[in-house]
């Protein structure tokens, strides 16, 4: 929230009259705006009687899971919903009811009066040119009649802007530049028109700790140096907490929770928001058990009768599923969706005190020595001069341990374990697993090889681009048993078995990926890595794109495994939080090299090295509980 001493509270002119600090009108008010998919067959809600505002100079958060219709509500604003979906309701930009004006008309402020930044860069940055064109064609028309080498000083202005000194950049493609380099010219690219509001969606999701921290900080800066308005859709409250002014809370198209982000972070006040806020893994200390909330998004016609996250709610009764709650006035600037929060607050106080002294550090004593690596090199070749990916690297994974490596992107932790996995053969060194000299899989007898694809499996980031779309999840899974035991006999029993230990019911053997959820499909991936009874997992980034809740799901899965059945782990991740609660011993890489390694505890609260000092301090940390 702005923080003015003449701030005032605007009323909004229907139902719900949520609060802004401003000076007058509110820069953007979005009032009963809801979103329906509509075919020739059948129609379906996705978003429901949606209130938002933002004021000039204020940076407000949308957080929820996916599914939750975050992304949907930014698209409505922005005017770019898909084919089939129709918005309804109203959206007020700077005093014009945007929902009034026609296709040309919104295609004119977009870019100019609001701009967007995406996910994922390279979506939005065209892959065919050149990062000075790019921006040049973003420039408002005054600019871009401009003299050409204008327009080009132009360009390596806004690049600098956005903290890219180099003037050359601009004659290079987005594939020549770096996660958050391309990032920093998409933010660029959405400036470029001096837009009052820019929506930021999940900017920083798949960028590594420090690149993370440099873009909030550099969207923080230029939202302050030019007044504007900003929606930051994220699924991370930690950086909702720290960036934000205020917080909105999405699920299943609705609003369930508003308040500023100070006050939010001491006491959530909905059952959803404080689950969402134990989730969190904290990046100070490790919990015995992560919290996660069961189940997953519903539809939001599945839940129209009632309280959208009753069925979710240990806290439901039969009330909550007579009638839909309103979304109600607390005071100071809170609102709240829940019918029993005055009974249950108390309740959830207590629950968010027991889980801050939940400290348990797990010995991370071992059985023996599973891999050994010793002065691992890998040299890349790109026909000029050579990219050593890894250099020098000495590691110990013992039988039952789990172990991470950190680093920045390009630091060489995925190189690492790809050679660990026989994907990738190392330069020089060597490479011992379970007694078997693993240097060049390619040497290894049939037996070998067969034998070490039974001892180590690897979990991928994405499970949906790692499941065969096309085949049902029991499919998969039967080929994977085939696979590492053809004698099996009873194929279909034993694929019951593999879902049963993910937590999935045996009838998802007939669904394909598509049909699943994230998370979902994280545990079928997880599933297909257990069917070959490995005896270390290698994690690269397999949580960092889920949900918080999902997240904390996967995590105390890993965390039964561990203790069920004595599997080891490489979990590698950019997040420090992640490695704290999975890991009894880190590995700090950077530039191909390990810089720091030892307990995790030890590396996280007493780095030596400054690099680890520099990842340690980018967490995102604010007053709160959770940190």
């Amino acid at each position: 929230m702005t923080k003015t001493e003449d701030a005032q509270s605007v009323e909004s002119p229907v139902g719900t009259d949520l609060p802004v600090e401003s000076v007058a009108v509110p820069l953007l008010k979005v009032s009963d705006l809801s979103v329906v998919h509509r075919t020739p067959a059948s129609s379906s809600t996705v978003v429901s009687g949606v209130d938002l505002s933002i004021a000039p100079g204020e940076m407000v958060a949308v957080v929820g899971e996916s599914g939750s219709g975050k992304s949907v509500t930014a698209k409505a604003i922005m005017g770019l919903l898909p084919q089939g979906l129709h918005a309804s309701g109203t959206i007020a930009f700077d005093g014009k009811n945007l929902m009034d004006l026609g296709a040309r008309q919104r295609r004119a402020m977009r870019g100019n009066a609001i701009g967007m930044i995406l996910q994922d860069p390279f979506t939005m940055l065209n892959p065919v040119m050149r990062v000075g064109r790019i921006l040049i064609e973003s420039l408002p028309p005054e600019l871009a009649r401009r003299p050409r080498g204008e327009k080009r000083q132009e360009a390596i202005r806004r690049l600098a802007e956005v903290g890219i000194d180099d003037p050359s950049v601009v004659d290079r493609y987005p594939f020549q530049l770096s996660g958050g380099m391309r990032q920093r010219v998409a933010i660029a690219a959405a400036l470029a028109c001096d837009p009052e509001l820019l929506i930021a969606d999940e900017p920083s999701t798949a960028l590594d700790v420090t690149t993370q921290r440099e873009i909030l900080s550099l969207i923080k800066d230029l939202q302050r140096s030019r007044g504007m308005g900003v929606m930051l859709i994220t699924h991370d409250l930690r950086l909702a907490f720290e960036t934000c002014d205020r917080v909105h809370v999405f699920y299943a198209g609705s609003l369930l929770e508003v308040a500023p982000s100070a006050d939010l972070e001491h006491e959530p006040l909905h059952p959803y928001s404080h689950g969402l806020l134990l989730s969190e893994p904290p990046a100070d200390r490790k919990l015995r058990e992560m919290l996660s909330i069961p189940g997953s998004v519903p539809a939001p016609d599945d839940v129209a009768g009632g309280c959208a996250f009753a069925p979710r709610c240990r806290w439901a009764s039969e009330r909550c599923t007579e009638s839909r709650p309103e979304l109600v006035d607390l005071g100071n600037q809170r609102w709240s969706r829940c019918l029993r929060l005055a009974e249950i607050r108390d309740e959830m106080a207590e629950i968010r005190a027991r889980v801050e002294v939940g400290v348990d550090e797990v010995s991370g004593e071992t059985r023996g020595q599973l891999i050994q690596v010793r002065d691992v090199v890998k040299q890349f070749d790109n026909g000029k001069q050579g990219v050593r990916a890894v250099d020098g690297v000495s590691m110990g994974i013992g039988i039952g341990q789990s172990v991470g490596i950190v680093g920045e992107s390009g630091s060489g932790k995925t190189t690492l374990a790809r050679m660990l996995i026989g994907l990738e053969t190392a330069s020089g060194g060597d490479i011992e697993i379970d007694g078997i000299a693993a240097t060049d899989w390619s040497t290894l007898s049939r037996r070998d090889a067969r034998r070490l694809r039974s001892t180590v499996q690897m979990v991928f980031q994405d499970p949906y681009s790692s499941l065969n779309p096309m085949r049902t999840i029991g499919w998969t899974l039967q080929e994977a048993i085939r696979t590492h035991d053809p004698k099996v006999t009873d194929v279909s029993a034993r694929v019951a078995d593999l879902l049963e230990t993910v937590g999935l019911p045996a009838a998802y053997a007939q669904r394909k990926p598509v049909a699943l959820s994230g998370g979902e499909r994280q545990r079928v991936a997880i599933g297909r890595a257990l069917a070959a009874q490995p005896k270390l997992l290698i994690c690269d980034e397999s949580v960092s794109a889920l949900d918080m809740s999902v997240q904390a799901q996967i995590l105390n899965l890993f965390g039964k495994l561990r203790e069920e059945q004595g599997i080891g782990y490489l979990f590698i991740t950019h997040d420090l939080a992640i490695v704290r609660q999975i890991s009894d011993y880190i590995y700090v890489m950077h530039r191909g090299r390990v810089v720091e390694h030892g307990p995790t505890s030890d590396v996280l609260d007493r780095p030596r090295d400054a690099y680890t000092r520099k990842l340690v301090d980018s967490v995102p940390r604010s007053d709160g509980w959770a940190t």
